[in-house]
């Protein structure tokens, strides 16, 4: 076919791509316009994570650990959360989602990474969530603090990073800004992150048995601490025998500390 310029062949989930034929080029151009079924895959995980930023309101921050080009990061930031900070290894990932911020000119209050989703996590998501809390202290608005993981074949195995991201020092900016909390009938917990984390399970006769699957998973990863699994949501078949899923972990004390003792 004359239309047809490169063929690859994946070897394996997530790993190795290899060319089989045609030019060596990878960049791609994309543009969308009434595509129909947009909506069934792509589309509707937009559409469920930039819902649940409105849904939260404009004081929202959100980390974006695996962003890629920005999907996800780019419509949170053009819907109104107030900040956005996303996160990819990849520098050709990199590089496009920062192009991709320039074309948006409506994505504002957005700050990109390009490091190891690990380092991410423990360096710019433990100093920053400190921010968040004194922010919170002298009078700034509430805000909730959103965690994205959308990498469904590992994002379960950088749970634990999540286990001591609050260093000791943050302890008396914890338990002012909980005071602060208590006096606007507020829960200090709205200010500990949630994370939604995309995993893939096995297709079984009921889902009920992958959700307990995915469920030991998850509490296996943060080592009996204790957190709060809100919801895990099917979001498509992947194929015949896989599925994907969408945890959603509410962070404790004990995980961000490492420590049951306030």
């Amino acid at each position: 076919m004359p239309t047809i310029r490169m063929i690859l062949e994946k070897s394996c989930v997530g790993k190795f791509w290899f060319t089989i034929g045609g030019e060596i080029e990878y960049e791609q151009s994309l543009e969308e316009a009434a595509m129909s079924k947009l909506p069934e895959e792509t589309g509707h995980k937009v559409d469920e994570v930039t819902s649940e930023l409105v849904l939260n309101g404009p004081g929202t921050v959100l980390y974006d650990v695996f962003s890629g080009i920005g999907p996800f990061s780019i419509p949170a930031a053009v819907c109104g959360t107030s900040v956005v900070l996303a996160n990819d290894l990849n520098p050709d990932c990199y590089y496009w989602l920062n192009e991709n911020i320039r074309i948006n000119r409506k994505a504002r209050n957005i700050s990109t990474y390009n490091m190891d989703a690990i380092n991410f996590i423990q360096e710019i998501l433990g100093s920053s969530l400190e921010k968040v809390w004194l922010d919170f202290i002298r009078g700034e608005s509430f805000r909730r603090v959103l965690v994205l993981m959308n990498l469904p074949a590992s994002a379960i195995e950088f749970l634990p990073c999540f286990i001591g991201i609050c260093s000791v020092g943050m302890k008396k900016t914890y338990i002012e800004a909980s005071e602060c909390a208590r006096n606007l009938n507020l829960s200090m917990r709205d200010l500990i992150p949630v994370v939604y984390c995309y995993c893939f399970a096995q297709k079984c006769a009921d889902d009920s048995d992958a959700i307990r699957e995915i469920t030991d998973a998850i509490h296996e990863k943060f080592g009996g601490r204790g957190i709060d699994i809100l919801a895990i949501r099917r979001i498509r078949d992947v194929s015949p025998s896989k599925l994907m899923f969408c945890c959603e972990i509410h962070l404790t004390y004990s995980v961000l500390f490492d420590d049951t003792v306030i």
